[in-house]
């Protein structure tokens, strides 16, 4: 009786820790003319959404400031763009995003990461497969 009870309660623990499905990266893409390349990577299981990251890769010529404009233009399209994802994404409250942004040889980038609890905000949801037709309704290819 004792093993018995031993290896049913050895069975429910492991059952417990295996819980929530296989890891899974969705990359979901869209790109505007090559002026603009958008990607998304999705993160979680097979059935729950744990963190997203959204890329943004703007060209030169996209946002009419030139490979040698100073610095000081280019800090200030920079704090200014950067600013207004982030209002438009949490209403100016960057708690619980990880948010970069800078210039390079080929423009200007922005990448921005957010926890599960930050996406349920904008997807409404923190399942895999919901948050994956929802970027996919907005135009993105998903693999």
């Amino acid at each position: 009786m004792k093993k018995l009870l031993g290896v049913l309660c050895a069975g429910m623990l492991l059952a417990g820790c295996s819980g929530g499905g296989e890891p899974v990266t969705k990359t979901c893409t869209s790109s505007l003319g090559g002026k603009m390349d958008m990607e998304w990577v999705l993160e979680g299981t097979s059935d729950t959404l744990e963190k997203a990251t959204m890329k943004i890769n703007i060209a030169y010529d996209a946002i009419g400031i030139d490979k040698d404009s100073s610095e000081e233009e280019k800090e200030k399209f920079d704090k200014e763009t950067k600013q207004s994802m982030i209002d438009e994404l949490e209403d100016g409250d960057v708690t619980g995003l990880d948010v970069t942004s800078g210039f390079d040889d080929n423009g200007w980038n922005m990448s921005i990461s957010a926890e599960a609890s930050m996406l349920e905000k904008a997807v409404n949801s923190t399942s895999m497969d919901e948050a994956v037709k929802e970027v996919e309704g907005q135009g993105f290819t998903c693999k």
